[in-house]
């Protein structure tokens, strides 16, 4: 009876520390794959600001949610990310979360370097991509380049909701160090 007790105590001690650390949890662990970044700060968005997203690419797309993107076809890197194809070789995993609507709307990429010490120099080609784009069906107005230990996050679109992603990265992770951001 005893035992059963303290297991039952356990376990709701355990949910208890789980429910108070859930926003922390990812601050304390470490990133799995470009995929496990974005569905963290996606999961963490706030409700009333949410909107119809999907995410990956043209094999593997998901509704309501991030996608794993490949980083086999650079030019889909680039077409659909704004990710130079010219840098596709310095990364080894890819996600992708989009706003259903418009893609100029929102759009997230996250990146995961092959080595962390190309994250500036990989930035300065993302932010330099972005700024000299062609946009076709509305115009993005602002864009954040961060990084995560040996991530690098893009986003661009309104300048709302590039905040509040920054806002959410930022809640659920520890050592994000933005790298550029501004109008577009």
């Amino acid at each position: 009876m005893k035992k059963s007790l303290m297991a039952a105590l356990a376990v709701l001690l355990l949910a208890a520390l789980t429910a108070c650390g859930g926003k922390n949890a990812a601050k304390e662990n470490g990133i799995a794959d470009s995929l496990e970044l974005l569905k963290t700060v996606w999961e963490s968005w706030p409700e009333d600001q949410a909107f119809s997203a999907a995410g990956g690419d043209s094999e593997e797309m998901v509704m309501d949610g991030p996608g794993s993107f490949s980083t086999e076809n650079a030019d889909a890197l680039d077409a659909a990310l704004a990710f130079p194809a010219s840098e596709a070789e310095k990364i080894d995993d890819a996600a992708s979360l989009v706003h259903m609507m418009n893609a100029n709307t929102f759009t997230a990429g996250a990146f995961r370097l092959r080595d962390a010490k190309d994250s500036e120099a990989v930035a300065e080609a993302v932010k330099t991509g972005l700024s000299g784009r062609q946009w076709l069906c509305g115009f993005p107005e602002e864009y954040l380049i961060a990084s995560v230990d040996n991530y690098l996050v893009s986003v661009f679109g309104t300048a709302e909701l590039v905040e509040t992603f920054k806002t959410q990265l930022d809640s659920v992770y520890e050592n994000v160090s933005v790298l550029s951001e501004g109008p577009l």
